[in-house]
């Protein structure tokens, strides 16, 4: 059984145009945001192995029984795909070449490389090009026994207090990247908004997917505990639908140990509720961001 574990993602948005080593190395090359489009220079080579492009694969062996991993790229043009993996060795990554394999596609054409089994803490992967290309996106799939999957359903809560600006642009980025997409996470996602100030009209976002409670103005705490049967939650962060999001693997498959009991909120143990939302934030940052 595949599932796709993290999407590439690209410098979207002027805040990012500035910050592209936070999605490949190397020269700055043009993204075309009118078509979703990375445009590789002819002779180039962009390196993927970055903050929001790694896989991390020591994370995800952890975490989950993940067997094996596979990567996808849609492509124009001529060039080489190398897949890399990194280990630490002493104080400064060790860098592997696990495979090469070259390209040529006159239209957009996909290609699909299985990363070997190798000790590799992360994996990522370059592109070298011969002619000018473009990468129209791509993502890592896991392999997995079809005896981990399970079903789960995500629920968010995030108070608000007079930031409606902030807050709706939160929310039509969740809705236009995950809930209306393809992706299987918008069956599993539902997202809750704890309204201490009463001033979002509950009309104009009320799904079957998203809903806004209007609260007294009871602060902070008092909005997340409202929501806190409805966890994980968020306060005063930007939504970004990023590559864990657009895919719900990590609590489909995760290892049993590391999943939250559902006595979590217990009387009898005050100290397990921080244990267990410790855990999962852990598991969360670890397997559904991969990150180092």
């Amino acid at each position: 059984m595949y599932l796709k574990l993290q999407n590439l993602l690209f410098p979207t948005g002027i805040k990012f145009e500035t910050q592209w080593n936070l999605f490949y190395r190397g020269e700055r090359m043009r993204y075309d945001a009118e078509q979703g489009i990375l445009c590789l220079p002819k002779y180039r080579v962009a390196d993927f192995m970055s903050y929001l492009n790694a896989f991390s694969s020591h994370k995800w062996k952890k975490y989950t029984n993940l067997q094996a991993v596979k990567l996808h790229l849609q492509l124009q043009g001529k060039g080489k795909v190398r897949l890399v993996g990194y280990t630490l060795d002493v104080h400064s990554p060790a860098k592997t070449v696990l495979a090469e394999q070259n390209y040529v596609f006159n239209e957009s054409g996909e290609i699909v490389m299985d990363y070997p089994a190798s000790d590799s803490a992360l994996l990522a992967f370059e592109v070298e090009t011969d002619s000018d290309c473009k990468l129209f996106g791509g993502w890592y799939e896991g392999c997995f026994a079809e005896t981990d999957h399970r079903e789960v359903n995500l629920s968010i809560a995030t108070t608000t207090f007079k930031k409606e600006e902030f807050i709706q642009s939160n929310l039509r980025l969740l809705q236009n990247e995950l809930l209306n997409s393809d992706d299987e996470i918008r069956n599993h996602l539902w997202i809750h908004v704890i309204d201490n100030g009463r001033t979002l009209v509950p009309e104009q976002w009320n799904s079957d997917k998203i809903t806004i409670h209007p609260n007294k103005n009871v602060g902070g705490a008092g909005g997340f505990t409202r929501g806190m049967p409805l966890f994980p939650s968020m306060d005063a962060v930007r939504a970004d639908p990023s590559p864990h999001t657009k895919a719900p693997a990590p609590l489909l498959i995760c290892k049993w140990k590391f999943t939250p009991e559902s006595k979590m909120l217990s009387p009898n143990r005050p100290y397990f509720s921080a244990c267990s939302i410790a855990i999962l934030s852990l598991f969360t940052e670890s397997g559904y961001s991969a990150r180092t």
